[in-house]
C-alpha cells in the first residue's frame, strides 16, 4: 500500500491517506502547503484529492467521473487534471478554488493530461490524438482558448511545465526514440536543448520564473539538470547517487525529485539553490 506524505521544511514528515485509501499518490504541492493528487478505493476506483495546510483531506470527482487525476496546483488553490468518464472517455479539467470545475477536451483526442497550471491559471499538458501521438498544448484560464503545438520534426510531443508569462516546457522524441527537452514561449517560438553529454532528455518541471528541471541519460548514467531563465544548464547527482531523476522546481529554485543508490534502493531529495 502507498500512502501520502508532507516533509515541512524542518524535515518533519508527516504522513496522510484519505479514508477508505488502499493507495495514496500525492503530485503536487503549492506555497501554502495545500496538497493535491490522486488516491484509490478499494474498487480500484481513483480520485482526486485536495490536502489543506491543516491537514483536511477533501476528495475530487468531477461529474460522471469513474476514475480522476488530479496533477498540479497554484498558489491560488486552483487545480488542474482529468477524469475518465462512463464511457472511459477522458476530459481535462480545472477546480477552482471555491470547488467549481471546468472541463474541457481537445478535438480528436483519445487522452487529455494537463500537466501544470500557473499562477494565472493557464494550464499546459498533452493529449493524444486518435492515431496514439502526442501534441502539446495550453490553454488560456480568461478564454478558455486552447492552442495545440508540436516540435519541428518530433514524433510526439509532451508538455509538462508553464510558467508566469505562458512559456511552457517539456520534451520530444524524434523518429528514432531520442528525446530532447524544449522551451515554447507565449510567441510560439520554440526553442529545444540538452545537457552537454545528453543521448536522452526529459523535462518535468518549470517555475514561475522560467527555471526548468528534469534528467538525461548519458554514457555515464541519468543525471538531473537545472536550466536557469538565462539558458545555463547544471547537472547534478546526490552524494552516492547511481541515477537520479528530477521531477518539480520551486519559484525559489529548489529542486525535488529521486535517486537509486548502489544497492538499487530509492530516496528522495531536495536540491537548495
Amino acid at each position: 500500500m502507498d500512502h501520502g506524505f508532507v516533509r515541512a521544511a524542518d524535515g518533519t514528515i508527516t504522513s496522510f491517506d484519505p479514508q477508505g485509501s488502499t493507495d495514496t499518490v500525492p503530485a503536487a504541492i503549492n506555497a501554502g502547503g495545500v496538497i493535491t493528487g490522486s488516491w484509490f478505493d478499494g474498487s480500484g476506483l481513483e480520485h482526486g484529492l485536495l490536502r489543506g495546510a491543516g491537514g483536511k483531506i477533501t476528495t475530487i470527482d468531477p461529474p460522471d467521473a469513474i476514475n480522476t487525476e488530479a496533477q498540479a496546483i497554484n498558489d491560488a488553490g486552483s487545480i488542474a487534471g482529468y477524469y475518465i468518464d462512463g464511457e472511459y472517455a477522458w476530459h481535462g479539467f480545472l477546480r477552482a478554488r471555491d470547488g467549481t470545475v471546468t472541463t474541457f477536451d481537445l478535438y480528436d483526442s483519445i487522452q487529455v493530461v494537463p500537466g501544470a497550471i500557473n499562477s494565472g491559471g493557464d494550464i499546459a499538458g498533452y493529449f493524444l490524438d486518435s492515431s496514439g501521438v502526442g501534441h502539446g498544448f495550453l490553454r488560456e484560464a480568461q478564454s478558455g482558448t486552447i492552442t495545440t503545438f508540436d516540435v519541428a520534426g518530433a514524433s510526439d510531443t509532451y508538455a509538462f511545465g508553464i510558467d508566469g508569462k505562458d512559456a511552457v516546457a517539456g520534451f520530444f522524441y524524434t523518429a528514432t526514440g531520442v528525446g530532447d527537452a524544449f522551451v515554447r514561449p507565449r510567441d510560439g517560438t520554440i526553442r529545444t536543448f540538452a545537457p552537454r553529454g545528453a543521448e536522452a532528455t526529459e523535462l518535468y518541471g518549470m517555475n514561475e520564473r522560467g527555471a526548468t528541471t528534469g534528467f538525461y541519460d548519458s554514457s555515464s548514467g541519468r543525471h538531473g539538470f537545472l536550466r536557469t531563465p538565462g539558458r545555463k544548464i547544471r547537472s547534478f547527482d546526490p552524494p552516492n547517487s547511481t541515477a537520479t531523476v528530477a521531477l518539480g522546481i520551486s519559484d525559489s529554485g529548489a529542486v525535488t525529485g529521486e535517486y537509486s543508490d548502489s544497492s538499487g534502493s530509492w530516496h528522495g531529495f531536495i536540491r537548495t539553490p
